[in-house]
């Protein structure tokens, strides 16, 4: 009887995985139709009466909608035949998707504007699917479960409760990469330590009086072993391409890290620059609407061959962080070029939040290539995820065919000539002890109102012996503070008997402390300077010398410009 089970059960595996590659292969051609249904969709709604005349034909009624969004139910009926009396959902749902599609798209079109097509396939996939580009969550690994210890509960309402754990293939390197490292610390005995099945435990510790570590409890829950890998562990990325692995470290400085990712919108402001957008809408005489927009600050990466470096700040500001990246080796590209917005956006969201980067491969190898065919971009990097069949390129465009109204970029206008009023070597285990105890019960307490008066800056007091954070201004003085010791971290150079007082937009201050103790840092220790107008970060990396500068401001936010000028002018 085993024997016979054992060949059903064979043949079952092999017809499901032939039926798991045709899933695949099928939902792919699915992305892909919907990605040329909506730019068709796009020409034949220019044409007057077409879409109308075309769905009467096919006996659909299109309903007049209170919004002024597309109206995309009757356009998926006719170009997949779907039955509302049978497939009601599925007209919905892609009919969600379609519209997500087309807000993303016309909401950041010049992204789209040299390969649209290849681009949305890719954006939908990046997404995770036309489920989750309108708005769905899916079910992870630990729901899953939590739900097959728990039971099926039918019509379970609510968000889930449980943290979205890494992509599969990150843990399971992570896993691995666990077991080989060397260890922080070795505890002699614990006999009532219990591991998992990967001789893994997470142990809960406490520091008392001498500085000694405590464990008051341990757990071997799977859950929680990943949860700590997630959190305690780094991969190794000294195998990742090198141009790629640049790239991404250049942008780390300036890339909102996984605690704050909640609060990304309350980052980028509306500029004072303006631009005029043609809208869909037609006026009296039958001519497109234009309408004059604020341009969005986003974060721009610069490779400059002249001065050897990447320069990564804000846009369409006078003053905002300002990152230099100088490569140990030289860069292999001779134009001025610019990462493209969305390329920039996926190296965040992606590889550096979600820890994909060391599963991807570059070409080239240190450098850019020169873009083929017809694009309107200049320059590529070619990625490749060997293990889930995913290729991307990186796009960059020379700088003169960037628009001038969003070409320039805040730089420092003489690094050379600033001179400082107090300095504060650190190094990158102090800078951890201060994110933990100053800055992240700071944005806890805060939680993301940066833009309320009384939150929008944040003070830092350099005393003689600590680091002070004050924020919550309120009646002309900063009401609450966090502090840490310099003890033997940290110490103050030169003069050291006045205290020494920078404030900053509360927004810069609280990036730049989450982002320092996570950012691949070799150097012995950092430098933090600071005068009247502007606070320097000095570190250096594997591949790179680094400064981040960090504009001074005044108690209402407002950022200081004079230690800047824009590049690209």
């Amino acid at each position: 009887m085993s024997t016979q089970l054992d060949t059903q059960l064979a043949s079952l595996k092999a017809l499901a995985d032939t039926q798991t590659a045709a899933y695949y292969m099928s939902r792919d051609q699915l992305h892909q139709a919907f990605v040329d249904t909506y730019l068709w969709w796009r020409e034949a709604d220019k044409q007057a009466g077409y879409l109308d005349a075309k769905y009467a034909a096919a006996g659909i009624t299109t309903r007049k909608r209170k919004a002024n969004s597309p109206n995309f139910y009757p356009l998926v009926r006719l170009v997949w035949n779907i039955d509302p009396t049978k497939q009601a959902s599925t007209i919905s749902n892609w009919a969600k998707s379609l519209l997500a599609l087309h807000d993303e798209y016309t909401g950041k079109t010049e992204l789209y504007a040299q390969n649209a097509r290849a681009d949305l396939i890719n954006y939908i996939k990046d997404e995770g699917g036309l489920a989750r580009l309108r708005g769905e969550k899916g079910m992870t690994a630990a729901e899953l479960a939590a739900e097959e210890a728990a039971g099926v509960q039918l019509m379970q309402r609510g968000r889930p409760k449980l943290t979205a754990p890494a992509p599969a293939n990150v843990a399971a390197s992570k896993l691995e990469a666990v077991k080989a490292i060397a260890p922080k610390a070795t505890i002699p005995s614990f006999p009532t330590a219990v591991t998992n099945a990967d001789n893994l435990v997470v142990m809960l510790g406490r520091k008392n009086a001498a500085g000694q570590i405590e464990i008051v409890g341990s757990n071997y829950s799977d859950q929680l072993v990943q949860t700590a890998l997630d959190a305690c562990t780094a991969l190794d990325r000294s195998n990742v391409t090198l141009s790629l692995r640049l790239i991404a470290e250049a942008l780390e400085p300036h890339a909102l890290p996984a605690k704050l990712e909640s609060y990304r919108k309350k980052f980028f402001d509306d500029s004072e620059v303006e631009r005029t957008v043609t809208l869909r809408d037609l006026d009296k005489d039958g001519n497109p609407k234009t309408e004059v927009q604020k341009i969005k600050q986003a974060t721009r990466l610069r490779y400059r061959p002249t001065a050897t470096d990447f320069l990564v700040s804000k846009t369409a500001t006078p003053a905002s962080l300002v990152t230099y990246a100088r490569p140990n080796a030289a860069f292999v590209c001779a134009d001025e070029v610019i990462l493209r917005g969305a390329d920039r956006s996926w190296i965040e969201s992606e590889l550096l939040n979600k820890q994909k980067l060391t599963l991807y491969k570059a070409e080239p190898n240190n450098g850019l290539a020169a873009t083929q065919g017809t694009v309107k971009a200049t320059h590529t990097l070619r990625l490749d995820d060997a293990a889930s069949e995913h290729t991307r390129n990186i796009y960059f465009y020379e700088k003169s065919t960037v628009p001038v109204e969003s070409n320039q970029q805040p730089s420092i206008k003489n690094q050379a000539a600033l001179n400082w009023n107090w300095e504060l070597e650190t190094t990158v285990q102090w800078l951890a002890e201060f994110d933990a105890q100053c800055a992240t019960p700071y944005v806890n307490t805060i939680r993301g109102f940066f833009n309320r008066s009384k939150f929008a800056s944040i003070q830092l007091q350099l005393g003689k012996t600590e680091l002070e954070l004050r924020y919550w201004y309120e009646n002309d003085v900063y009401a609450y503070n966090y502090s840490l010791p310099y003890n033997s971290n940290a110490k103050r150079l030169g003069k050291k008997t006045s205290t020494q007082l920078f404030t900053a937009n509360a927004k810069d201050l609280a990036l730049v402390f989450a982002v320092l103790p996570t950012l691949p840092i070799t150097s012995q220790n950092v430098l933090l300077s600071g005068n009247s107008n502007v606070m320097r970060v000095k570190y250096s990396t594997e591949l790179a010398d680094y400064e981040t500068y960090i504009p001074a401001a005044d108690t209402a936010g407002l950022r200081d410009a004079t230690a800047f000028e824009l590049y690209g002018a």
